[in-house]
């Protein structure tokens, strides 16, 4: 809810606080480490958006085959600065590059 108002760091400080253990199912924690992933990339921080969308492919994997998934993705492929090293692959293995 905070990354959706404009608000990716209280967002962040909320999902510290998570442990992704005690989220009931694995597409649950998918959802939450997509949801981390946006709130990283919106606060400018390509390298761990691009943790926690592995962290997401680990818990559920068909989570990561949605279109606003896959245009996450390559919109940290396009963000300012290094990309983190192995995204481009990551990237390419969900169809989010053109």
């Amino acid at each position: 809810m905070h990354t959706a108002l404009g608000d990716a760091g209280t967002a962040l400080d909320h999902a510290r606080k998570i442990d992704l253990r005690r989220v009931p199912t694995p597409e649950r924690q998918a959802r939450f480490c997509v949801d981390t992933a946006r709130a990283w990339q919106r606060f400018g921080g390509p390298g761990n958006a691009f943790q926690s969308l592995q962290a997401a492919g680990r818990c559920a994997p068909e989570e990561l085959r949605r279109s606003s998934v896959r245009s996450l993705i390559a919109s940290l492929l396009d963000a300012p600065g290094p990309t983190p090293s192995g995204l481009r692959e990551f990237a390419a293995r969900r169809g989010a590059v053109a």
